[in-house]
């Protein structure tokens, strides 16, 4: 296991405050796939909606989305499987 995405997993779920084993495999996987600034670019757009008042729900799910919008138009492939499209 990669050390350094270890412990970038640990920091963006004490940042963002969901310590739920399988929310730090998520920060880990996104940890090995992508940028480290755009990650904590991403925790920083998650904890401004917060502040105003943009997230309703989970601010661990925000800052996925906000993670999968950023490597979308940086063309990096995420570590997850496709969400399924809506009919």
């Amino acid at each position: 296991m990669d050390p350094q995405a270890e412990y970038l997993a640990g920091e963006l779920a004490r940042e963002l405050g969901d310590q739920k084993p399988e929310s730090v495999r998520t920060f880990r996987r996104l940890a090995m796939a992508v940028p480290h600034t755009m990650l904590w670019r991403a925790v920083g757009e998650a904890k401004l909606a917060r502040v105003d008042g943009r997230i309703r729900g989970n601010v661990a799910a925000f800052f996925v989305g906000v993670v999968k919008k950023l490597a979308a138009e940086a063309n990096i492939p995420l570590p997850f499987k496709p969400s399924p499209v809506a009919a």
